[in-house]
């Protein structure tokens, strides 16, 4: 389906000004006249997509959504628009277009190798104007439109910064009477390759700003806390004086600004610096970057010339999806753990699921995967994600392989993919469907699915698969779960999905024969693998459903042994905490959680943490969002809210609440599709008090007791009793 006319042309700066590889790195600027010779105002839709990042104007008012929109996707399978409804007044219109180069147009040479992806092309659009009542086609993107490179934003790159300067800004350039004679005729240009279909996620929105006044040194401002998105300043002084602004996420050893680690991978890059030129007028002037974003606590701010700062305002920056939840309880570590994961899952989805969003922005798959479920409890992210799912297949070779990073340029094929991080791509739909109720995602990629299992084959020796990353990032390596084991688990998973997918879509043969492989597969693990001494391998058997009580028994004894220590990665951080409360061990689980001593969650906030961090010791980044299901752990158990492939969407509201030793009371909102679920509990001396406000009749599940619930508020008293 083709949602543009065929007059409709992908536009940018003629040839001559630019070539594919040209390093030059700043804005784009496009304008259109419109004459309405009707006397009445006319309502009229555009569709319009601007690459790499796009923002439409019409007369004198932005209209496109949010920032750094359209986020990133493999251009050359998929471009993203959105439609707007203006209403046109009579006589001269004007539209404006501003374009950055976002993802699409990778300035610095990164390890990556999206400067040198597929689609790579300098910034492009394309628009289309339409009769609101009838379709007629009004205006459209050619060569009539004028442009110019001689902009404010002289410079903007993904992974540096945006450099403006205010002396070049252009009065009344979104004005009808603006004379832009001096401008460029457009040049027609291939589009980016890939498919014209409407954006279905939320672009990215300022969700909060502050004032900052904190300073750990003269000009180093101190936030408190890891956010991501901007500062805006807010400066006076002489013409052509420059603010240089450089985030950072932490501090040295010495307690000094440091962007150390940060441009590890793009080499010869400023990494998240931004520069303002001032204008010179006698009044203030206040600016914020708009094509690109970073992650920080910590700004330095150098001036150089005859200026002052008068302000600095921090601006947080994510997509701008709803917040469907809410958790509280009267645990200082777990509450702090609780705000962490929101405050790095929310950081790392600027647009897409990113790994974290500062040094790297990609979207690691098995970073969204294993955060999935705490984003569709917290957040109307489902769009958001089919959107990603979307990149996956957009990935995939013929052969059935998957990247490790998605979008991917051409990197991530043979270095961190492989059955755990690939998961993502029948992960994320099984949990769309179990949280929504919707099977349209995993219905629609079921076929590319089967080719990455039948991919995973032919790495197999015996069903055992040797390549990929396992249990990622344990604190000691030396004694972490064989990659092996691990991916070989993951195959077995894969296969036991692909027989729910089939059986739902009801293609029998399929479901027997994935059924029978996950059996062989695991059959070949306990073969190579008879008996591991990890705790990650305990829980991975456990979650095959192998041995799965005296699995569990050996966790429990491991971890009360050693302290609650976090001895496991990305993988036993997703598994061990939710087998252990389902067997019956809450408060060891809890414990495991929120215990101060290293390697620990609690010890991430003891030493400061506002975010999930990369490593145990703290190195590298200190926003990361891999660990992330802590989240999902609180409200599938304090709060007892468990969707299922049985119970998707919770269609029917089956509580199943848990109270830890550790937590005297507890209170959870979540939106769900019958409405909004309140609960909270509460501890008495001869059992436990609970308040829940249902939006639909149901009952709660304590202990093999059943309490029905009635639409409202509803007071339920478990009597327990004291061991």
């Amino acid at each position: 389906m083709s949602y543009f006319t065929e007059s409709s042309r992908w536009i940018s700066a003629p040839q001559i000004l630019v070539s594919r590889h040209s390093k030059q790195a700043g804005t784009l600027f496009f304008r259109k006249k419109y004459l309405l010779e009707s006397g009445s105002p006319l309502p009229v839709v555009i569709r319009f997509c601007g690459l790499g990042i796009g923002e439409l104007y019409f007369n004198g008012e932005k209209i496109s959504a949010g920032f750094l929109d359209p986020a990133p996707s493999v251009y050359d399978k998929h471009a993203y628009f959105r439609e707007y409804q203006v209403t046109l007044q009579p006589g001269e219109n004007v539209f404006g277009v501003i374009l950055g180069n976002g993802m699409y147009n990778l300035i610095a040479d990164d390890f990556w190798q999206f400067h040198s992806a597929p689609w790579r092309d300098f910034p492009k659009m394309i628009f289309d104007m339409r009769n609101a009542s009838n379709d007629e086609v009004l205006l459209v993107s050619d060569s009539s439109w004028r442009m110019t490179t001689d902009t404010p934003v002289f410079f903007n790159s993904w992974h540096g910064g945006e450099f403006y300067d205010a002396r070049k800004e252009i009065p009344g350039w979104l004005e009808t009477d603006f004379d832009d004679s001096s401008w460029q005729q457009a040049a027609v240009k291939p589009g980016p390759g890939g498919e014209l279909i409407p954006e279905i996620a939320p672009a990215a929105q300022i969700v909060n700003s502050f004032a900052v006044v904190d300073t750990i040194a003269p000009l180093v401002y101190d936030l408190g806390r890891i956010i991501t998105g901007w500062v805006k300043i807010t400066v006076r002084g002489e013409a052509g004086s420059q603010i240089t602004l450089k985030y950072s996420d932490h501090l040295s050893p010495e307690n000094e600004f440091t962007q150390v680690d940060l441009g590890q991978f793009i080499p010869g890059t400023e990494v998240q610096t931004d520069r303002y030129i001032l204008r010179g007028s006698r009044g203030k002037e206040s600016w914020h970057p708009r094509f690109v974003y970073h992650a920080f606590q910590y700004v330095q701010i150098a001036v150089s010339g005859n200026a002052e700062i008068v302000a600095v305002e921090a601006m947080e920056v994510h997509t701008g999806f709803e917040k469907i939840s809410r958790i509280s309880c009267g645990h200082d570590i777990m509450q702090k753990l609780y705000h962490a994961s929101l405050a790095s899952y929310s950081g790392n989805f600027v647009g897409i699921p990113t790994d974290c969003p500062h040094r790297e922005k990609n979207g690691w798959t098995a970073d969204a995967a294993f955060a999935a479920e705490s984003g569709l409890f917290s957040f109307d992210a489902a769009a958001s994600y089919r959107r990603y799912v979307q990149a996956i297949a957009d990935c995939q070779r013929d052969s059935g392989q998957l990247p490790g990073i998605v979008p991917s340029g051409g990197w991530g094929y043979n270095y961190g993919s492989g059955p755990v991080w690939d998961a993502a791509f029948w992960m994320i739909p099984e949990l769309l469907y179990i949280h929504t109720g919707d099977a349209e995602v995993f219905i629609r990629h079921y076929e590319g699915i089967k080719k990455h299992f039948a991919f995973l084959g032919t790495l197999a020796e015996d069903n055992i698969i040797r390549f990929g990353l396992g249990d990622h990032n344990s604190p000691f390596p030396d004694r972490a779960v064989p990659e092996e084991f691990v991916c070989t688990a993951f195959y077995a998973l894969e296969a036991d999905a692909l027989s729910r997918f089939a059986a739902y879509c009801n293609k029998i043969a399929d479901q027997e024969e994935f059924s029978r492989r996950g059996k062989e597969i695991r059959a070949s693990l306990l073969k190579h693998h008879p008996a591991r001494p990890e705790p990650s391998a305990w829980a991975i058997y456990a979650a095959l459903g192998i041995e799965t009580e005296e699995n569990i028994r050996k966790i429990a004894g491991f971890f009360r042994d050693n302290g609650g220590k976090a001895e496991f990665g990305i993988v036993g951080a997703g598994i061990i905490p939710r087998l252990l409360a389902e067997a019956g061990h809450v408060d060891l689980a809890f414990h495991i959680l929120t215990q101060q001593e290293y390697p620990g969650f609690g010890n991430w906030i003891i030493r400061g943490a506002t975010t999930l961090w990369e490593y145990w010791d703290g190195a590298f980044s200190r926003n990361h969002i891999m660990f992330g299901d802590i989240i999902s752990w609180l409200m599938r158990y304090p709060a007892g809210i468990r969707p299922d492939w049985e119970n998707p969407g919770l269609q029917k509201l089956h509580l199943k609440p848990l109270f830890p030793a550790q937590l005297q009371n507890f209170s959870a909102q979540y939106r769900h599709k019958s409405g909004m679920l309140t609960l909270s509990w509460q501890k008495k001396d001869d059992g436990i008090a609970l308040e829940i406000d249902s939006p639909a009749v149901g009952c709660v599940e304590y202990d093999s007791t059943v309490f029905v619930l009635q639409c409202g508020i509803n007071h339920i008293f478990i009597p327990v009793t004291k061991a």
